[in-house]
């Protein structure tokens, strides 16, 4: 009889699938918050977004560093979450400075006056 040993499972990184969750977490807020408008930016943003976008970036890049010295999948995982975590993440600094732009020119003149 000969023996059978099976190959050694590779498994998909959790640390990858938890990037690429966090960052969809946080693309789904950024749809929701556009069209809510500012009161809800203010409550909604730094909660789920802001956290959702730096995590899936912070766990993607863990993640990528994990699978070099490990045999685990989700390489593609880990990149995706990653580039959509910074794709959030520059997406919520535009907007912030955005809202301080508007905020800022629409708040200092109420009434302009010309003179001949």
């Amino acid at each position: 009889m000969s023996s059978v040993t099976a190959a050694p499972s590779t498994r998909t990184s959790k640390l990858a699938v938890w990037s690429l969750i966090t960052s969809l977490i946080g693309a789904f807020y950024i749809l929701i918050l556009v069209s809510a408008g500012p009161l809800a930016f203010v409550l909604i943003v730094f909660i789920f977004l802001a956290l959702g976008s730096v995590a899936g970036v912070i766990l993607g890049h863990v993640a990528l560093k994990q699978m070099k010295t490990t045999a685990s999948k989700g390489r593609g995982l880990a990149i995706a979450g990653t580039v959509l975590g910074y794709l959030g993440v520059g997406f919520w600094v535009a907007y912030i400075v955005w809202l301080i732009v508007a905020y800022s020119t629409a708040s200092g003149v109420t009434e302009v006056t010309y003179y001949p």
